[in-house]
């Protein structure tokens, strides 16, 4: 099983559901969908010998003493990607049959690294807005909140039914007249947003129990339980004068433990 795993709902998914499955990263990587959403990505090759859990948490920080804010930002990296309205999300921004795309293609200003293209550190490396940005001025902006965790009985990371986060971010998308991005795309954004801040994933809970009046292991008491706060948002990135769709479209996550 990989470290990362998309969780969802707990009831019997129906047979129709499909998974999303071995991202190269990502060796079980599942998400059950409706029959009607978007197929699975294609299997990619994957390292049989890498890391099955996420790394520990940062050393040094108090997670559970952390407020409901952006923290540590000086430790981010966030996911962004541009287009025009004209244009929309295509292959070139990423490439699910080949997990290829200015998403996940490696960075050219440093030849001997491996980060890609689209990650950015979040203090260094501030987003170039102007004055006649026309989220500033005419709120062209949507974004969801999704929040990881560590499972404190497998040790992976968690998120809870992201697929529900995609659909209300593509009829947001769908009502400000902003360029939805595909259900690839934005599945993996997540994942490769989650992936680079992983130091940063607080330690899972920890869960006491108890027997019940009937016998029964009960949960007396949960410590801690902090999570990983992950914002995706589109938005109206371009300047324009009056309320006319943005010439600039930026799609982007960025992430706070809290």
């Amino acid at each position: 099983m990989s470290f990362f795993a998309l969780a969802t709902a707990k009831q019997a998914l129906p047979k129709q559901h499909h998974a999303l499955r071995r991202l190269p990263f990502c060796r079980s990587f599942q998400v059950a969908l409706a029959s009607s959403a978007p197929r699975t990505f294609s299997s990619a090759p994957t390292n049989e010998h890498e890391q099955t859990l996420p790394p520990p948490p940062q050393e040094g920080i108090e997670f559970n003493a952390l407020p409901w804010n952006l923290n540590l930002p000086q430790h981010h990296y966030y996911i962004h990607l541009t287009t025009t309205p004209m244009e929309g999300w295509t292959s070139n921004h990423y490439d699910p049959t080949t997990d290829g795309g200015i998403l996940t293609s490696p960075s050219r200003k440093n030849e001997h690294s491996s980060s890609p293209h689209s990650l950015h550190h979040y203090s260094s490396s501030p987003l170039p807005l102007y004055p006649a940005n026309t989220s500033i001025n005419y709120g062209t902006t949507i974004w969801e909140g999704l929040a990881c965790r560590r499972s404190p009985t497998s040790g992976k990371a968690l998120v809870f039914r992201p697929q529900k986060n995609f659909q209300r971010f593509v009829n947001g998308a769908r009502r400000m007249c902003l360029p939805e991005p595909s259900y690839e795309l934005f599945m993996r954004s997540l994942q490769l947003v989650l992936r680079n801040n992983m130091h940063l994933l607080p330690p899972a809970p920890e869960v006491k129990t108890g027997l019940g009046e009937d016998g029964e292991v009960t949960i007396a008491e949960i410590e801690g339980g902090s999570k990983l706060y992950v914002r995706p948002m589109l938005m109206g990135s371009g300047q324009q004068l009056g309320l006319h769709p943005s010439p600039q479209i930026s799609l982007f996550y960025f992430v706070s433990p809290t």
